[in-house]
């Protein structure tokens, strides 16, 4: 992919929320939250301490507890944030350019989905690794989740591959039930359960890994 694509596609969570909780929050504040999205992504919610998140946002932890009454509170405080603030933009990110575009045949379609995503997910790992080990636990959550993919355009773009005869006529949920089992389960893999085994040969799996899905839902 060409460094102008890279560029264009770029997203990082920790630049968006200070930006929207600047007029809301002091910039301690915010730190606090970053510190906890990063220590709960790294370490899961009951493995990190509120020590931890005050030594690596710079503060006191009397500072955390100032704000917070609990770690349970700062955790329920930093997901609304995400939440209401960088999850949706985040996933919609980069696709109504993408899903704008005519594509000649299903694997192109794919492959330009895979390398779009694949960048955001480099750019915002440990934040897609907190949703990723707290979503499971957490039912409205995944609610929102699912609300937040129907508000993409993902929907109607699968619509239009079947329209062309590209995709075959079965449900848009099925399809996309099997797209983010393949993708997920490749993501996670990768950047989530074993990232020190695939540090290099990304591009000749993600080509084979487009092949894999190409073939299946034809």
């Amino acid at each position: 992919m060409e460094k102008r694509e890279l560029k264009e596609n770029s997203f990082s969570w920790r630049d968006r929320l200070r930006s929207v909780l600047r007029e809301k929050m002091s910039e301690k504040q915010i730190s606090i939250l970053i510190a906890a999205a990063e220590l709960f992504g790294e370490k899961g919610f009951s493995a990190t301490t509120t020590k931890e998140i005050a030594r690596r946002a710079g503060v006191a932890e009397s500072s955390v507890f100032k704000q917070h009454k609990s770690k349970d509170a700062l955790f329920a405080a930093l997901l609304e944030s995400v939440t209401t603030h960088i999850f949706l933009p985040m996933l919609r990110h980069g696709l109504d350019a993408l899903f704008g575009r005519e594509f000649d045949s299903l694997e192109d379609f794919f492959r330009a989905l895979f390398r779009n995503r694949l960048e955001l997910i480099r750019e915002n790992v440990v934040l897609l690794r907190l949703l990723l080990l707290e979503l499971p636990y957490r039912p409205d959550q995944r609610v929102f989740f699912l609300s937040a993919i129907r508000e993409t355009k993902l929907f109607d773009a699968l619509d239009g591959l079947k329209a062309r005869g590209l995709l075959p006529d079965r449900p848009a949920e099925e399809t996309m039930g099997i797209l983010f089992a393949c993708l997920g389960g490749f993501f996670l893999t990768r950047f989530v359960l074993f990232p020190e085994h695939f540090a290099e040969g990304l591009d000749e799996d993600t080509e084979r890994f487009v092949l894999f899905l190409t073939k299946g839902l034809a």
